[in-house]
């Protein structure tokens, strides 16, 4: 076990070769040791990753449509400390598991969509319904 002065002495060097490694390349490993995710969890998270690529190219071939479940299985086996868009962006730019990835974005792009037009369909009726009174 490290002491804590070795613990911080290392957590010092690691930032210093962050700070001198071009991450734009490697956003999603950026985020991992940023966040401190943990070798057991970063090695869970990629183990459900491909596991749910193997399920979604199933499905595909199945000839499904609606992959939400998948997203849903993902962001739960998310840690705590990692949110969904900004992970799924980072694995994207990654290049990891393309097309489970790309669809996963284009389900929130959708769901965002969709809020979208409900909270603009939400504020057109309180302005009509204030004009009346």
């Amino acid at each position: 076990m490290l002491r804590a002065s070795e613990d911080d002495q290392i957590a010092f060097h690691l930032q210093l070769l962050m700070n001198i490694i071009d991450f734009s390349r490697y956003p999603f490993t950026k985020m991992i040791i940023e966040n401190r995710v943990g070798r057991q969890t970063y090695q869970d998270l990629m183990e459900k990753l491909y596991e749910l690529e193997q399920q979604y190219q199933y499905q595909k071939e199945e000839g499904l449509l609606d992959y939400s479940s998948l997203l849903q299985e993902f962001t739960a086996h998310l840690p705590r400390q990692l949110t969904a868009e900004e992970t799924l962006a980072a694995l994207k730019a990654e290049n990891i598991c393309p097309m489970l990835i790309s669809e996963f974005c284009q389900i929130i792009l959708e769901k965002d969509d969709r809020l979208s037009r409900l909270r603009s369909r939400k504020r057109k009726r309180v302005m009509k319904e204030g004009r009346r009174k």
